[in-house]
């Protein structure tokens, strides 16, 4: 194209400009469609709540490596971690706010007759050293120099201190113990003081306030480890042992905690979160935080 003259020159450099300007919106527009085309969708946000049995700091420092280690699994979705008390996890289930969950078998039981509950995915397995433990067991607790209090029967009359009257290893193993050896709880007891906590029920024991103490297993033990406990403070009321559980306790053993989804939860979301929890090995460095061996196939509840 021939261009004569000043206008000329003008007209040649705007049509320069305009194809330089289509050819750059074309360029951009492609590198969009390209950012769009790679960008991952996000995550799936699957919201666990953990009974706060041990309070809430201890309980959040016991699941949050598990849970870091699940988000680092997971690929569709990522999981939150919220710490509840017992009427605050069962307020959320209903609400339908919570996609999962894992308390005491008990508690999860009482859940399941109210129809909040889809199915159990897998069973809480702690260790002792070397130990695979899938059970727990309730602990009742005295001071050493009380020598009236030594077996089932002696508590009749006496003064007990629990966590809550909703734990299984807090409470109602103890309850169902004392109940076959004929000393009925509240009715043959002096007091019942509700207190919180294990580390509470240990405390009233220790100032007085409490003559028997009900406790989880392998709570005296963490305590006696962390420094909080004089070991051979206290006498274990009607001790037992068993095969493979070295953890001092007063009843018979059960299955250790589910975890559990509720219905709204998609199947794929289910099986991915499953997976993930399953390949948590017990050297792996989150297992160490939290104290635990890992999961496995559900007990039977």
């Amino acid at each position: 194209m021939r261009i004569k003259g000043t206008g000329g020159l003008f007209l040649w450099l705007i049509l320069v400009m305009q194809a330089g300007v289509v050819l750059c919106a074309e360029s951009a527009g492609a590198g969009l469609a390209t950012d769009a085309q790679e960008q991952p969708p996000p995550k799936k946000v699957l919201t666990l709540g953990v009974f706060n049995y041990l309070g809430d700091e201890q309980t959040y420092a016991k699941y949050a490596p598990i849970v870091d280690y699940l988000n680092r699994k997971l690929v569709e979705e990522h999981v939150k971690l919220e710490v509840l008390s017992h009427d605050e996890l069962n307020q959320r289930i209903a609400e339908g706010t919570l996609d999962l969950a894992t308390t005491n078998p008990t508690h999860f039981l009482h859940l399941c007759k109210l129809g909040h509950v889809a199915g159990v995915i897998a069973s809480l397995v702690n260790e002792n050293g070397d130990l695979y433990l899938p059970y727990l067991a309730g602990v009742i607790i005295a001071l050493n120099q009380r020598e009236d209090i030594k077996k089932l029967r002696d508590v009749r009359g006496k003064r007990i201190a629990t966590p809550g009257t909703h734990l299984l290893g807090g409470y109602q193993t103890q309850v169902f113990e004392l109940a076959q050896a004929g000393v009925q709880v509240p009715g043959d007891i002096a007091a019942l003081l509700v207190v919180d906590t294990h580390q509470n029920v240990v405390r009233a024991v220790l100032d007085g306030s409490a003559d028997v103490g009900f406790l989880r297993s392998g709570i005296l033990e963490m305590m006696e480890d962390a420094g909080a406990l004089v070991p051979g403070d206290f006498r274990i009321v009607n001790a037992q042992t068993a095969d493979d559980f070295p953890f001092k306790h007063s009843t018979r053993l059960y299955p250790e905690w589910p975890v559990f989804n509720m219905p709204h939860v998609d199947e794929r979301a289910v099986r991915h979160f499953a997976s993930a929890l399953f390949s948590l090995e017990s050297d792996d460095p989150a297992a160490k935080q939290a104290g635990i061996y890992g999961y496995s196939v559900p007990r039977d509840y």
